[in-house]
């Protein structure tokens, strides 16, 4: 899913009166009491989502000159028709328009608002919350109810941490590896700002003994990083890792991390992403510098809020009291 923000500016007569209508009949509490009658979106900030399908192959998002000027065009009958925008600081750029009515007409009635968009990466080999025990869960302070704050561990193997062509082996000796994870939750979990992330073995899990007996779990040790910089707002969180050695390709990791509430209702999308950027590669002499490896783990399945889901009151009899308290 991709989540839009935006400002909906002052009110155009020309909006298309059925958008209006709709919005009226299906999103009511968008409108006053006394402005239903409108045949325009309120003044405010909106956010919705859309299902969309990013593209198949990789591709940046390195910052780039912002070029002045629209980034619209003349189509049919002379109208302002949008083409691919440009102008938001970036390669991948998504413009927003408003249309007058008729829609098909698609005539230009406010200038396009461009915003930055983001990069399309790799797959990450593995990313999911780990299945706790009991004991595992009372020793780490899971707590799933609704609102309360939680400790989440999450489990993530890598496909690769350099870009192709690039290896370790380049590695000049003793470079610190800096490499960055950053994990994005369902709408309305929060994280505290100055995030804590633990790595130890000895208290992932909750104690040296909790430590689970998965294939290919990896310690993650001082050699492999320290975790730095751990930096959170909302439902996202990022931090760096520092280390000789870094996070390699091919085996299974494990950490925790702290929120600060759960939501207070499911989130309709109930999925969370893990996305991992690598050390930039040591440049090459005549040679273009080239990026850091990314990559993104498919959406996986968050978990279910401690609250009575499907509650329902089922009488035994609808029939009226008649007042008189019977034995």
């Amino acid at each position: 899913f991709v989540e839009v923000t935006l400002q909906v500016g002052l009110p155009n007569l020309d909006v298309d009166a059925r958008l209006a209508a709709f919005a009226r009949t299906y999103v009511r509490e968008v409108f006053a009491a006394d402005k239903l009658s409108q045949s325009w979106l309120p003044i405010g900030f909106y956010e919705f989502e859309m299902a969309v399908t990013n593209p198949p192959t990789p591709r940046s998002n390195s910052e780039r000159p912002i070029v002045l000027g629209s980034s619209t065009s003349q189509g049919v009958g002379g109208s302002n028709v949008g083409v691919a925008p440009a102008g938001c600081g970036f390669e991948q750029c998504w413009e927003f328009s408003a249309f007058a009515a008729p829609f098909s007409d698609r005539v230009v009635s406010d200038k396009a608002a461009v915003a930055s968009g983001f990069a399309v990466v790799e797959r990450m080999a593995e990313a999911s919350f780990a299945n706790l025990t009991m004991e595992q869960r009372l020793a780490t302070g899971r707590n799933d109810r609704p609102g309360r704050p939680n400790q989440l561990v999450f489990i993530f193997s890598l496909a690769k941490v350099w870009p192709d062509g690039v290896d370790s082996s380049v590695v000049p000796p003793g470079l610190t590896i800096t490499q960055q994870i950053r994990i994005r939750g369902p709408t309305g979990f929060e994280f505290p700002e100055d995030c804590e992330v633990i790595t130890d073995s000895d208290a992932v899990f909750g104690g040296p003994s909790l430590w689970p007996n998965l294939p290919n779990l990896t310690n993650w040790t001082s050699e492999v990083g320290a975790v730095k910089n751990c930096f959170a707002t909302g439902n996202s969180a990022s931090f760096d890792i520092e280390g000789l050695q870094g996070l390699q390709p091919g085996r299974r990791y494990a950490f925790r991390i702290k929120t600060l509430a759960n939501p207070k209702v499911p989130s309709d999308w109930n999925y969370w992403v893990l996305e991992f950027y690598g050390q930039l590669p040591p440049p090459v002499t005549g040679q273009q510098q080239r990026p850091v490896h990314a990559e993104s783990s498919e959406p996986f399945f968050g978990f279910g809020l401690w609250s009575f889901p499907k509650l329902q009151l089922i009488p035994t009899t609808t029939e009226k009291s008649s007042g008189v308290r019977s034995d």
